[in-house]
């Protein structure tokens, strides 16, 4: 591997029989970079490449340096480079793999509380409280109930503690996933006890109407030094209380990454942004979208749009006077189809203070017997 990692003067009249080696086979690039590989050869050889975004150029000293183009998405992607001897009798191919641009995973703008208990006014055996907080939105809290119907008793209280009196500006509560709609929140009190209150204060009364959808209610201004959170549920679908997840989150101060954007949906540019500025930012991810808009080289098609958020199934059943009708469950179409393992960044604005919307994530026929399987993720 040392000689290997030599290059040989080529086409070399001392040496018969034609060679092409390689020292690798196989690299890896980060998502924005370059390599070189040592390469033995006492014959002249050509570059060629599998992909577009994969760049191969043979050096002066006889090696090959690998460039990749910025790789933007998340996940990574796989290329190849081909060595062929100038008379077409030797190929070697080396494997090239760019990792993801993990830079987006670096942009923080909230901050989960952690609960450090849960507890309940009632609960079924085997769908405890605990079932809330634990991070998996396969489980789910329920109340009691036997097998002729509901025997839970409203106002069914739901009892967050925290440690260290963290402050927190909202939380999400996200009713279970399972295609089943018992339990979901309707009216719903939410009480604190903060600081140095001995007893609970009433924040305000909500209706969450029954929905499938993730909800997101705001604390106004923020709540310092949090105790204890209760979450009173006054009704629920179908008589019953339940959940997959309730979780809490504290705003982050702003990111400079953010600072050349014109939207809370990074759509544009503020004016009189710079080459400089944009240049100036901090994050990867932010800088690539930032160069494009500067350049005017996004392609906002079907990614940036405007939808009119939807009643919910639920709601809708309420307001037409049609218990149990909930038609159409996937209403508001974006356009964007997303690969299975991929990820996705959504940015969101224009959703008014006080008011939840979610988006649904729909893999058609994947669940039992062909259904779809869907993910809500709550926007705010």
């Amino acid at each position: 591997m040392a000689v290997m990692a030599q290059s040989v003067k080529l086409n070399n009249p001392n040496l018969k029989n034609q060679y092409l080696l390689l020292a690798k086979e196989q690299v890896e690039l980060s998502a924005s970079d370059f390599t070189t590989v040592a390469v033995a050869a006492n014959c002249d050889y050509q570059l060629s490449t599998s992909d577009s975004w994969l760049v191969a150029r043979k050096m002066s000293n006889g090696n090959a340096a690998i460039f990749g183009l910025a790789n933007m998405e998340l996940s990574e992607r796989q290329g190849t480079v081909t060595f062929t001897s100038a008379d077409g009798s030797i190929v070697r191919v080396l494997q090239v793999v760019q990792e993801g641009d993990k830079s987006v995973n670096e942009l923080v703008t909230e901050e989960q509380v952690k609960v450090s208990s849960v507890s309940a006014s009632e609960s079924m055996s085997g769908n405890p409280a605990t079932y809330l907080t634990d991070g998996n939105f396969n489980t789910i809290y329920h109340s009691t109930y036997s097998g002729s119907g509901s025997t839970t008793k409203f106002p069914v209280t739901l009892t967050f503690t925290f440690t260290g009196q963290p402050d927190i500006d909202y939380f999400v509560y996200t009713p279970r996933q399972d295609g089943n709609d018992n339990g979901n929140f309707k009216e719903v009190e939410v009480w604190t006890r903060c600081g140095g209150e001995s007893a609970y204060s009433k924040y305000d009364e909500y209706n969450f109407g029954g929905s499938g959808s993730a909800t997101t209610i705001e604390f106004e201004g923020g709540l310092k030094g949090v105790k204890n959170i209760q979450l009173r549920v006054k009704s629920g679908q179908n008589n019953f209380v339940s959940g997959a997840e309730v979780q809490f989150f504290k705003k982050m101060t702003d990111d400079p990454s953010f600072a050349v954007f014109g939207d809370d949906a990074w759509t544009t540019l503020k004016p009189g942004t710079t080459q400089a500025d944009v240049d100036a930012v901090p994050n990867n991810f932010c800088r690539h979208l930032a160069q494009q808009l500067f350049d005017g080289t996004y392609d906002k098609k079907y990614r940036v749009t405007t939808h009119e958020c939807k009643y919910s199934p639920q709601a809708l059943s309420d307001m037409w006077n049609a218990p149990g009708k909930y038609y159409d469950q996937c209403e508001g179409v974006t356009g964007i189809h997303v690969p299975a393992g991929s990820q996705i960044n959504v940015a969101v604005s224009g959703i008014a203070n006080g008011k939840s919307a979610a988006l649904k994530v729909v893999a058609w026929y994947t669940g039992e017997d062909g259904s779809p399987h869907t993910a809500q993720f709550a926007l705010h």
